[in-house]
């Protein structure tokens, strides 16, 4: 896979052209680095100017289906549940909106900021790129617990994989800064 996506995208229906320092949501969301991409959105590091700290967003290309966009709003609607253990391995979403674009309306998700995938982890720290038993299994039983949480409120993964497998690494990027943020390269 590409380290950048396909400039092609960039038409109506595609991707939203974003530029570092770019707002987003009534200025409350600024755009300080991107973090990734794939076929259906590219996804951006934004400092939080409400909250006081950073986040992911996640812009979707404006030709995504409106089903999609739907249940998204639905999911991140659904307050989380504590007790369920499965909580604890789906991705937490902070906001969802929408944004006007050159190229149409955009699916917008701001979530946590994960990372990174677990295939890119399996390769920086095994030589043959598997992870021994006892790692594979909790590594496993963790997407097991995810998914089942997912299937108890009615969603549907439907692109399980490796890549799209991403690992809680709280040390990215600190919440707590007092700095005033400013567009870096990580």
């Amino acid at each position: 896979m590409s380290i950048y996506e396909n400039t092609y995208g960039y038409c109506p229906g595609g991707y939203h052209p974003v530029h570092l320092n770019d707002k987003f949501h009534n200025g409350r969301y600024t755009v300080v680095n991107k973090l990734g991409h794939g076929m259906y959105a590219v996804v951006w590091l934004v400092y939080d100017s409400q909250i006081g700290r950073y986040a992911a967003l996640k812009i979707c290309i404006a030709n995504l289906e409106r089903s999609k966009s739907r249940h998204v709003r639905a999911q991140s609607s659904q307050s989380p549940d504590d007790n369920d253990e499965g909580n604890n391995h789906v991705v937490q979403i902070f906001d969802v909106f929408t944004h006007q674009g050159p190229n149409g309306t955009h699916l917008c998700i701001v979530t946590e900021i994960l990372g990174p995938n677990l295939a890119e982890a399996l390769m920086c720290m095994y030589v043959d790129d598997s992870a021994p038993t006892g790692v594979a299994k909790r590594l496993a039983a963790q997407v097991a617990y995810g998914l089942r949480y997912l299937h108890k409120h009615r969603i549907v993964h439907g692109d399980l994989h490796v890549r799209n497998v991403l690992l809680y690494a709280p040390t990215i990027i600190s919440s707590s800064s007092s700095q005033e943020h400013t567009p870096t390269r990580l």
